[in-house]
This record gives structure tokens, C-alpha cells and sequence, in this order.
């Protein structure tokens, strides 16, 4: 079964656009984390 070359590529960019957004995912929850650190130190260096 070879398919509509078409709907292969279609899947092809699916896979990659969720892909991509797995990576925005985890970039924002380590930004998140990298300002919750700044946000402590910055507290620290205040008190």
C-alpha cells in the first residue's frame, strides 16, 4: 500500500508541526524555570 504521495507528506508535516510544539512546550517550562530561579535570587539579593 503505497499511498497518495500527497497524504504522506500531509502526515509527514503533522508529525513535525507536533514535534515542533512538544520543543515550544518544553522551551517554555525551562524559561518558566530559569525566570522562577532569577525571580528567587533576585528576592535573595533584595532581603
Amino acid at each position: 500500500m503505497g499511498g497518495r504521495p500527497e497524504l504522506r507528506l500531509r502526515r509527514i508535516a503533522d508529525e513535525k508541526s507536533g514535534f515542533d510544539i512538544r520543543i515550544g512546550a518544553q522551551c517554555a517550562s525551562i524559561a518558566a524555570t530559569i525566570v522562577v530561579i532569577i525571580a528567587a535570587i533576585v528576592l535573595v539579593a533584595v532581603l
